[in-house]
């Protein structure tokens, strides 16, 4: 699990040096923020499978509410996701060595359809098995 996230990192890293548009002294935020958003993307996919696996498990997950606003409970899981990242991966593993820019692209295309099979599982998932289930 951690080499998978230390090679998205390094993408993210190296991306950021080869972007048209890329902001010079950003690549290790840029690393952390795309690497905990495909962290965060993985979690809700397999919580989406477990609760169309088990509807119960859906409607207890639907009735847990602990009283506070579900921006902030997005914000502290977002803050927690980067901090752990951020405590693993520190820069300088990531600037080590720097991979070549065609491996950047084909790892960019690769996370994008990756990312776009989580959404099409998501939505298949969301139209056949939850929609029945208020």
């Amino acid at each position: 699990m951690l080499r998978p996230l230390k090679y998205i990192m390094k993408v993210f890293y190296a991306n950021e040096n080869y972007a048209k548009y890329g902001v010079p002294g950003m690549n290790y935020f840029m690393a952390i923020v795309g690497t905990a958003f495909y962290v965060i993307m993985t979690c809700f996919a397999i919580l989406f499978v477990l609760c169309a696996s088990s509807p119960s498990l859906y409607k207890s997950w639907r009735n847990l509410h602990v009283g506070v606003p579900n921006w902030l409970q997005a914000s502290i899981f977002l803050g927690t996701v980067c901090l752990v990242l951020k405590s693993m991966y520190k820069k300088e593993e990531l600037e080590t060595n720097v991979l070549p820019r065609e491996e950047v692209k084909r790892a960019v295309v690769y996370l994008l359809l990756y990312l776009f099979a989580l959404a099409i599982l998501i939505g298949f998932l969301g139209l056949r098995f939850l929609r029945n289930y208020h």
